[in-house]
């Protein structure tokens, strides 16, 4: 079940912890083959080993749940850009202040070397994705989080504290907007001019004519490092023309 977790959160992401769970989970099928094939003499498994296999891996998944993982601090803040062509490379700063970063992850109760079980830390760390990519202003393209164990080429962990990281990818400080429309009056009827020659948003015929509408807004986000946002905009149409 944890690791149907694991494989559908997409935020954060713990792809070497992940790996290291697939690697011990074959490791446990393995040695279970090969004992049940020892005992029995033939590759065919019977009712009680697969009830057996599954007794072990139900116990190696409460194990893995329960486990505590105790995160390094501080986290290291990533920021990341994407290309035109879709690829991914780091940047040598953000713009987003690490007080901040430190202050959410503690808000969504990841705690600085504190001993937590992994499933506790799974679902923490994705409770501190959500809230910075809905209660920022909109300042993130993405925000993923990774957990780090510093493997050898063998697989071999060199420490049993693993280092987060958290991948920013931010968005332009500035944005713009400049666009137009044409809006059609809800009381459309045949207007006939008057003695004064009419309305000023009646047509020669005496038909009346769609508003033209112009509107530009302009916003700036997260220049304090804070998620801040400021926005500005201006509507004009053909009616305030006249």
């Amino acid at each position: 079940k944890l690791r149907r977790r694991i494989a559908t959160l997409s935020q954060p992401r713990c792809y070497k912890l992940r790996r290291r769970i697939a690697s011990y989970s074959r490791q446990i099928v393995l040695a279970d083959q090969k004992s049940s094939g020892a005992m029995s003499g033939e590759q065919t498994s019977t009712p009680s080993d697969a009830s057996a296999q599954q007794s072990q891996q139900e116990l190696f998944n409460q194990y893995v749940a329960e486990y505590p993982v105790e995160i390094a601090w501080p986290p290291k803040i990533v920021a990341v850009k994407e290309d035109s062509d879709g690829n991914i490379s780091t940047v040598p700063h953000t713009r987003t202040s690490t007080d901040l970063i430190h202050h959410r992850l503690i808000e969504a109760g990841v705690l600085p070397e504190v001993p937590t079980p992994l499933e506790e830390v799974m679902v923490n760390l994705n409770e501190f994705v959500v809230d910075m990519q809905t209660s920022t202003n909109n300042c993130f393209h993405s925000v993923k989080v990774e957990l780090d164990y510093n493997e050898t080429d063998d697989g071999t962990a060199t420490s049993n504290t693993p280092t987060m990281n958290v991948h920013l990818h931010e968005k332009n400080w500035y944005s713009l907007h400049i666009g137009g429309s044409l809006l059609n009056n809800t009381n459309d009827v045949m207007m006939f001019k008057n003695s004064t020659g009419g309305s000023a948003a009646t047509g020669p015929l005496g038909l009346q004519l769609p508003t033209a509408e112009f509107n530009v807004s302009a916003g700036m986000r997260n220049l304090t490092g804070a998620c801040d946002a400021t926005n500005a905009s201006y509507t004009l149409d053909t009616n305030q023309m006249a």
